[in-house]
This record gives structure tokens, C-alpha cells and sequence, in this order.
């Protein structure tokens, strides 16, 4: 396993674990759970842990590979999205981007 020296751009993407808490509507959400560090994961302990005497809806997301360790509580659901299919996602773009054209390759990242 090779070392990443720092600044490189999976570097920052480690650091990068997104966590949003929007108490007025009982929502919360992190993406890239995978990327997170222990003191996030701490905190999405905590969430999850209170989350049965709360008005809460929180979605994680995480690559498959994440040992999430809340998976298996009777408060959690876990729903693993696979990729679309490359027709529905060029037909989601054309929606988006009102049929823009994109740079070669777009589609296939």
C-alpha cells in the first residue's frame, strides 16, 4: 500500500465526509460516509443511537465496501442502489442540462 502524499485528490476526498442536520425538518443526511473520520463516525453513532426517540429521517450514503457498524439495528433499513443503466442516465442528463451537449466520456464517469 503506497502512501499518498498530502494535498493529493484522494487526500482531500478522505477529509471530504459531508454531514448536513436540518433540525426544523427532522432531517439529516451524510454522504461518503467511507470517506469519514473517526470523530464523524462518532457522531453518526450518536445519531443513530437516539434516533428511535426522534422525529428523524437520516440517509447515509457509503460504498459498498464500508463495514457500517449501525447495520443490523432494528432502526436502520439499509437500501443498496445499484448504477443506472447508461439510457436512463443520459436521459437524466438531457433532462438536467436541457439536452446540452456534454464533453466525451461524461456519461461513462
Amino acid at each position: 500500500m503506497s502512501a499518498e502524499a498530502p494535498g493529493t485528490t484522494n487526500d482531500r476526498k478522505k477529509q471530504q465526509m459531508t454531514f448536513e442536520l436540518r433540525p426544523s425538518t427532522g432531517a439529516a443526511g451524510g454522504r461518503d460516509a467511507h470517506w469519514a473520520d473517526p470523530t464523524s463516525l462518532e457522531l453518526l453513532d450518536l445519531i443513530v443511537e437516539r434516533a428511535p426517540s426522534l422525529p428523524l429521517l437520516a440517509i447515509v450514503t457509503f460504498r459498498p465496501e464500508f463495514a457500517a457498524p449501525w447495520i443490523g439495528r432494528s432502526q436502520v433499513t439499509l437500501i443498496s442502489l445499484n448504477r443506472l443503466p447508461r439510457r436512463l442516465r443520459a436521459e437524466m442528463i438531457a433532462q438536467i442540462t436541457g439536452g446540452k451537449v456534454l464533453a466525451a466520456g461524461a456519461l461513462t464517469r
